[in-house]
């Protein structure tokens, strides 16, 4: 595998159901197989256990998590050159692969009105968890891409 890009975690958020505030935390547990422990989206798809979205399209789009509702909040890395089955170390010990985009959803519309359509193709990456372990603001994400 070759490394492409890496980037820093900025800030971690859980919703323990779904709708409900986001909860921003220093330190969280990723569980391999199910996501993030606590949060609403662990163990229902496992296409979809972890969001991630980049602070950079958030500062263009004027938004930040409680808009967009991602888990990990990243700073330097290059969401859109990453592609299903793309691996991302978080941290010492928490792997997670590329599932896929994610698409933007109409409840964006409700914080911002054209949000949805504006943002659609940069509304960050879903991931399912490989290696459990916890992440921590401030740690380093590694990308290595399939070659």
């Amino acid at each position: 595998m070759s490394q492409i890009n890496s980037g820093t975690v900025i800030s971690l958020q859980t919703s323990p159901k779904k709708g409900f505030a986001l909860s921003r935390l220093t330190e969280v547990e990723f569980i391999a197989g199910l996501g993030i422990s606590g949060d609403s989206h662990a163990g229902k798809s496992e296409n979809r256990q972890v969001l991630i979205m980049d602070s950079e399209t958030q500062h263009i789009f004027e938004i930040n998590p409680d808009v967009t509702r991602e888990n990990v909040t990243t700073k330097g890395l290059i969401l859109n050159t990453l592609t299903q089955g793309d691996l991302l170390m978080l941290g010492d010990s928490v792997k997670i692969e590329v599932t896929g985009d994610c698409a933007p959803c109409k409840n964006l519309d409700l914080q911002k009105p054209g949000l949805s359509k504006a943002i659609n193709g940069q509304r960050g990456i879903l991931a399912k968890v490989i290696n459990s372990g916890f992440v921590k603001v401030n740690d380093k994400i590694v990308v290595e891409t399939k070659s």
